[in-house]
């Protein structure tokens, strides 16, 4: 089993949006929270907790794939 955490930090002087998509391309991987996607505003200088995921302990096999997309706000 295989366990990842995700956290972004926005080192401009400008708020941010920050997505993350992690269901579309993976396999086999559960996720908090379980939608597999998350959009967040990040400040500038702080750091944010996106998401966790974890590969399914029944699979014997799984992939795991994400998509960022980050714009000022």
């Amino acid at each position: 089993m295989y366990a990842y955490s995700y956290s972004a930090i926005n080192t401009s002087d400008r708020p941010i949006e920050i997505s993350i998509n992690l269901i579309d391309k993976s396999k086999n991987m559960m996720f908090v929270p379980k939608a597999g996607k998350v959009i967040k505003v990040i400040q500038p200088g702080a750091m944010e907790f996106l998401m966790h995921s974890i590969s399914d302990p029944t699979c014997e096999s799984f992939g795991k794939k994400c998509s960022v997309q980050a714009r000022f706000v």
